[in-house]
């Protein structure tokens, strides 16, 4: 499944995932910039299932990631910001 964006970030920032860098805007949250960028997938449950943003509003933590080298952050509310490291266990 493809991503985009209805219109280009207002706010231009480069966040690095898994070592890639990624344009999102000011206004993105960590989820938000990772779903515009095609990545729909954090992380895999012990099983093996891929997991990924669910609810978008932080009850689930279906989202969780390695944000700025702090685990089990949760990528639907936080923020992004210039330069931040998102190592996702994919």
């Amino acid at each position: 499944m493809g991503a985009f964006r209805v219109r280009a970030p207002v706010a231009p920032v480069t966040i690095v995932v898994n070592g890639d860098s990624v344009i999102a805007g000011r206004e993105d949250t960590v989820a938000s910039a990772l779903i515009a960028s095609g990545r729909w997938q954090t992380r895999r449950c012990p099983d093996g299932e891929p997991r990924g943003p669910f609810c978008l509003i932080g009850f689930c933590q279906e989202c969780v990631a390695v944000i700025d080298g702090r685990r089990g952050k949760r990528a639907c509310v936080t923020s992004v910001a210039d330069g931040m490291r998102i190592d996702l266990d994919i």
